[in-house]
C-alpha cells in the first residue's frame, strides 16, 4: 500500500487534488467529493491500484517480468471489473464524506496529507473485505 500511495500521490493524485480540483471546483467541497468518487476513484485510482497489485504479486512470488505487460494489465482489468460493484459502493460510502470533510476544512496544500491519514481507515476496510 505504501508503494501505491507514493505512486498515486506523487503523480496523478497530486495533480488532480492540488491543481485540477481547486481550479475547476473552488469552494465546492461537496461537489468535488462527489465528482471525485464518480470519476477519478473508479476509473483512475482503482485501475492503478489493481495494476500495481499485479506487479507486487509477481514480486512476492519472485516472478517479476515472467508475464507480459499485456498479461498483467489483462489480469488487473479482470480483477478491477469483478470487484467494481463492491469497490464502488464501499468507496462512495467511505470517501464521499471523508473527502467532503477534507475539502471543506483543509487547505489545498494539506489535502494529500489528510487523505493519507484517512487512508489508513480505507486500507483497513479493503483488507477486511
Amino acid at each position: 500500500f505504501a508503494v501505491f500511495g507514493f505512486v498515486y500521490a506523487s503523480g496523478p493524485g497530486g495533480l488532480i487534488y492540488n491543481k485540477l480540483y481547486p481550479k475547476l471546483l473552488p469552494g465546492r467541497p461537496f461537489l468535488t467529493a462527489l465528482i471525485d468518487n464518480l470519476t477519478n476513484t473508479p476509473f483512475l485510482y482503482m485501475p492503478l491500484y489493481y495494476g500495481l497489485a499485479e506487479i507486487i504479486k509477481d514480486v512476492a512470488k519472485n516472478e517479476l517480468f515472467t508475464r507480459s505487460a499485456s498479461g498483467m494489465l489483462s489480469s488487473a482489468f479482470t480483477v478491477w471489473a469483478s470487484n467494481f460493484p463492491e469497490d464502488f459502493k464501499m468507496s462512495c460510502t467511505f470517501w464521499i464524506p471523508s473527502q467532503a470533510f477534507n475539502f471543506y476544512f483543509f487547505p489545498v496544500h494539506l489535502r494529500m496529507t489528510v487523505m493519507g491519514a484517512i487512508g489508513f481507515g480505507w486500507i483497513a476496510i479493503l483488507s477486511a473485505f
